[in-house]
């Protein structure tokens, strides 16, 4: 695996949530984000524009980790995804993104904050 140096940006300001990048293959960016104290609360994944698992520790549910991290990797280019579960399935709706016939989630480039459903 190779990785790159580390990048931080902090996510949103009142969860204080860094994160740290690092380069798997294929072009994989791996992230894992954590508190200012350096307590890790959850990992993410960008594949070119494809948003990969979205993981936060269960005892940090329910915060607005999630909600950070979806943030962030849109932010980092992230415009689609495959949300499995019904708890991911929530999350997304709730940041805009739309489902197509295929079952693939995306981003409204014009409307990012509008919640649609094909």
């Amino acid at each position: 695996m190779k990785h790159k140096p580390e990048h931080e940006r902090s996510t949103q300001a009142h969860l204080s949530l860094l994160a740290t990048e690092s380069a798997g293959d294929g072009g994989v960016r791996r992230l894992r984000y954590r508190t200012a104290a350096g307590y890790t609360v959850g990992t993410g994944r960008l594949m070119g524009t494809t948003i990969g698992e979205i993981e936060v520790r269960r005892t940090q549910r329910r915060k607005g980790y999630g909600q950070a991290i979806l943030r962030d990797l849109i932010a980092r280019g992230g415009r689609s995804l495959i949300a499995l579960s019904e708890e991911s399935r929530r999350l997304v709706e709730r940041e805009g993104f739309i489902l197509d016939p295929a079952s693939c989630w995306h981003v409204l480039p014009d409307t990012p904050d509008v919640l649609r459903e094909i």
